[in-house]
C-alpha cells in the first residue's frame, strides 16, 4: 500500500473560508531555493480548483486505491507549503512539506493508520519512537511528523523535519529575516504559488524549457477572481539586455501558440488575453480568462493526449425524465446532517419552517436518515436563494449512510424560492443525500429552506428469487 500516493493526492488536490492561509514567509528557511504553496481553502472554493479536485479524486477512486473518506480528510487541510534548499545535491533529502490543518487532521490520520493495519505491514508504516514528536515512517521512505495538533511535516529526512521545525519556532533564520529574492511578485490573491531561484545554474533543464536559463528566477502564481482564472509568470533577469531578449522570445511563443488548436478549440482567443510587460530586471506574463473556458481547454487537452480520456465522467443529462409515479405519503426524517454549514444548521431544512434554512458553500451535501426503510418516489426542495440562479444537484440513496448510489441529476427550475418536486426512480432506501454542485453565476452559496421526502414508509424490498437450473 503506497501511503505516499494518499499524501500527494491530498496535498495537490485540495473547507471553511475563515481558515484560508496565504504564504507565511516566517515558515520558510532563509536558504530555500524553491517553494510551492497551496491555499487549500481558496482553491477548494474556486471554480477551476473544484473541478481539478473532482478529477483527481475520481482518478484515485478509479484506481481502486482509496478506501476512506479522502475528500473529508482534504476538508481538514488549510494550506500546504513545500520548499527545498538544493536542486542538485540530494534534492529530496533537502526538502520538506508543511501542512496546516484543523486539530482533527491528526486524529483522522491516526485512526486510518490503526484501522488499515499499516503498522503490521512491512511495507506500510512504522512509528519512530526516538523522534522528538509523534512520527511515522511510510514505505521505509517518507517521514510524517505531528509537532502540533494543527501541524504536520513530511520529508524523506527526519533531520530536515527537525530543521524546518526550528525555523517555524523562530530559532533559526527564515525568509522574513533574510534578504531573499525567492518571491518575485505579490503572493496575496493567488491560491497557488511556485517559485525558484538560481535556475540559470541548473544543468538538466529539458530542451523545451531552455528559455528559463536566461532567467535567474521564476515565479508562477494561479488564482481566480469572480470565476475569472488569473495567472502570472514573473521571470527575473540579470539586466535590461536579457529582459529584452526574454520579452521578444515570449512574444514569439505566444504568436505561435495562437495558431494552435486543442481538440476543436483554437488558442487564439486565449492568447489575446495574455499581456507581457518588461522592466530592467524582470519580464512578467499575465493571463485573465474565464474559468469555464480554462476547464474546457483542460478537458480537450486530456482527450487529445489520450491519457485521461477513459477516466472522464460521462456528460450529465440533467433533463433525463423519470417515467414512474410520484407522491405517496410523507416520510419522516430521524436525523439530518451536512458536510458543512455557515451557521444555518442542517436541521433547519427539515423543520417545516420556511423562515429558517440550511446554508453552506457550494460542492457540499445534506444527508437525511429516514425514520424507517422506505420506498422513495419523490423529493421536494425549496431553494431559498432560487431566485438568484439554477442549482445543480444529485439525489443519492444509501442503505447504510456510507455507500451511495446516484439516482438523478437535476438542475433546479430557478426563479422561485418555493418547493420544487423531483421524481426519482422508485428506490428502496434508508438514507437520502442531496449532493449540491452549485448554480450558474454563483457556485459559492447553497440555501435550502425546506426538504421533503415522499413514497411508502416501512418498506422492505423483496429478495430476488433463486431459480434452479
Amino acid at each position: 500500500m503506497n501511503f505516499a500516493k494518499y499524501i500527494i493526492g491530498a496535498f495537490v488536490a485540495m473547507g471553511g473560508l475563515a481558515n484560508a492561509e496565504t504564504l507565511d514567509k516566517s515558515q520558510i528557511s532563509h536558504d530555500a531555493k524553491w517553494l510551492v504553496h497551496l491555499d487549500a481553502d481558496a482553491i477548494k472554493e474556486s471554480f477551476i480548483g473544484g473541478r481539478i479536485l473532482e478529477m483527481a479524486l475520481a482518478e484515485m477512486e478509479n484506481e481502486g486505491s482509496i478506501h476512506f473518506d479522502l475528500e473529508g480528510l482534504i476538508d481538514e487541510v488549510y494550506s500546504v507549503t513545500a520548499y527545498g534548499t538544493s536542486f542538485d545535491q540530494d534534492p529530496e533529502e533537502n526538502s520538506v512539506l508543511i501542512l496546516r490543518s484543523s486539530e482533527r487532521f491528526r486524529s483522522i490520520v491516526d485512526a486510518f493508520i490503526l484501522s488499515s493495519g499499516l503498522l503490521e505491514d512491512e511495507d506500510g508504516a512504522e512509528e519512530i519512537q526516538e523522534a522528538p514528536y509523534p512520527t511515522y515512517l511510510f514505505s521505509d521512505e517518507v517521514h510524517v511528523s505531528f509537532p502540533k495538533e494543527d501541524l504536520a511535516l513530511a520529508s524523506k529526512s527526519l533531520a530536515q523535519i527537525k530543521k524546518a521545525m526550528r525555523v517555524i519556532e523562530g530559532e533559526t533564520e527564515s525568509m522574513d529575516d533574510a534578504d531573499s529574492d525567492l518571491t518575485l511578485s505579490k503572493e496575496n490573491g493567488f491560491f497557488f504559488i511556485a517559485t525558484a531561484s538560481g535556475i540559470n545554474d541548473i544543468d538538466d533543464i529539458p530542451p523545451k524549457a531552455r528559455v528559463l536559463q536566461k532567467a535567474t528566477g521564476v515565479q508562477l502564481s494561479l488564482g481566480e477572481e469572480e470565476e475569472i482564472f488569473v495567472s502570472n509568470i514573473t521571470l527575473s533577469t540579470t539586466g535590461p539586455t536579457v529582459s529584452d531578449q526574454l520579452y521578444r522570445i515570449i512574444q514569439g511563443m505566444i504568436a505561435l501558440a495562437s495558431f494552435t488548436e486543442i481538440g476543436d478549440e483554437s488558442l487564439a482567443l486565449l492568447t489575446r488575453n495574455i499581456s507581457v510587460t518588461k522592466g530592467q530586471d524582470f519580464v512578467s506574463v499575465d493571463l485573465r480568462y474565464p474559468s469555464a473556458n480554462i476547464e474546457k481547454l483542460m478537458m480537450n487537452l486530456a482527450q487529445q493526449g489520450g491519457n485521461l480520456q477513459a477516466r472522464q465522467k460521462p456528460k450529465i443529462d440533467y433533463d433525463k425524465a423519470v417515467e414512474d409515479g410520484v407522491g405517496g405519503e410523507a416520510i419522516g426524517v430521524a436525523n439530518v446532517d451536512a458536510k458543512a454549514d455557515n451557521g444555518n444548521l442542517p436541521r433547519n431544512a427539515t423543520d417545516a419552517d420556511p423562515e429558517t434554512f440550511w446554508g453552506s458553500r457550494a460542492r457540499t451535501w445534506i444527508r437525511l436518515e429516514l425514520e424507517s426503510p422506505s420506498l422513495v418516489r419523490e423529493v421536494q426542495i425549496a431553494w431559498k436563494n432560487g431566485l438568484e440562479g439554477r442549482h445543480r444537484f444529485i439525489v443519492q440513496t444509501s442503505q447504510d449512510g456510507a455507500k451511495w448510489t446516484n439516482v438523478i441529476h437535476r438542475r433546479a427550475a430557478g426563479g422561485s424560492d418555493q418547493l420544487e418536486s423531483y421524481n426519482i426512480p422508485d428506490t428502496a432506501t434508508s438514507w437520502i443525500r442531496i449532493l449540491c454542485e452549485g448554480k450558474g453565476g454563483d457556485r459559492r452559496s447553497i440555501q435550502i429552506s425546506d426538504l421533503r421526502i415522499f413514497g411508502q414508509r416501512d418498506y422492505v424490498a423483496s429478495e430476488p428469487e433463486n431459480s434452479d437450473e
